[in-house]
């Protein structure tokens, strides 16, 4: 089987409750059968097509940055690359996060208006893999755009607490995973922290202080859950945030728009191409970074 497909079982179900993996027992399996795909499992399938084109054009490493830093295609990613991104800070940056969300949101929003951008976001949820980090994003994107037509006032972390007993209400065992108080604390840490440090940085230039605050702020209560749970923490944080984010932004709407154009070959081959080149720029500041910045600091509880 691989990932996407719809199958059907027949075994013997041996109860075995796992609270913090969300298991309730084993399924032995002593018959099956693939079904028909439905709609995810065509969604999956494009990931792995998007993916095997680009290969083709610009080798397989390059076309794993490219589509996990777009669309949270990880599968094929080299173990160095995941080891740079995590010494640098960064690795939230190729599992699909509320960065991403808000990017993609901001640009459907400009193409085809406030109303078509909440339900395609929720196809592009669903095509990313429905991350906890995405899901959170997009329950406070949609609320912060239905607050309009409502004439209420969005409240973040009204938001936030919503989205949080959504998702705990469906996945129950969500408050065990990592990913979850990371992109939860992160997310309500600059809420509290980011305009009062703003406010101290007041001197810098706006885009390096804007910048400064949300990476400062985002680092204040998911500390403590990076050292109990790595028991290491990234002191090239900072750089890695400020210089390589803004290419990989770029690199999450060009790598989108691959999706968007997939059947129209020669458009297709030009986009990549592109891309490849912003990989290349990420690679070399990638290496002067990884030369200048301070190794990873191991730590305990």
């Amino acid at each position: 089987f691989s990932l996407g497909d719809n199958i059907k079982i027949r075994g013997e179900f041996k109860e075995g409750l796992n609270y913090e993996k969300g298991l309730i027992g084993s399924f032995l399996i002593e018959e099956s059968e693939k079904m028909r795909n439905d709609l995810i499992s065509k969604i999956y399938r494009l990931r792995e097509t998007i993916f095997t084109g680009i290969k083709e054009k610009i080798g397989t490493r390059r076309a794993a940055i490219i589509t996990s830093i777009s669309f949270g295609y990880t599968e094929m990613l080299d173990e160095e690359d995941t080891e740079n991104m995590k010494n640098l800070g960064i690795l939230h940056a190729v599992s699909v996060s509320g960065l991403h969300m808000v990017i993609i949101y901001s640009l459907l929003k400009k193409i085809a208006g406030e109303n078509l951008a909440r339900i395609l976001s929720g196809f592009y949820v669903i095509f990313t893999g429905a991350a906890l980090s995405t899901i959170r994003s997009y329950i406070m994107l949609f609320i912060t755009s239905l607050s309009k037509n409502v004439r209420r006032d969005y409240n973040p972390l009204a938001g936030l607490s919503l989205a949080g007993i959504i998702i705990i209400f469906i996945r129950p065992n969500s408050i065990f995973d990592v990913g979850f108080q990371l992109s939860f604390l992160a997310t309500l840490s600059i809420i509290l922290f980011n305009k009062k440090l703003n406010r101290y940085l007041y001197k810098l230039h706006k885009y390096l202080r804007e910048n400064l605050a949300i990476c400062l702020s985002a680092q204040i209560l998911t500390f403590p859950v990076l050292i109990i749970t790595f028991r290491e923490l990234s002191l090239g944080f900072l750089l890695g945030n400020l210089l390589l984010i803004p290419i990989i932004n770029v690199i999450v709407i060009t790598g989108n728009i691959l999706v968007l154009i997939f059947p129209f070959r020669a458009i297709f081959s030009y986009v990549i191409f592109i891309n490849y080149y912003l990989t290349r720029i990420l690679d070399s500041l990638t290496n002067i970074l990884l030369n200048i910045s301070i190794d990873t600091m191991n730590l305990n509880s």
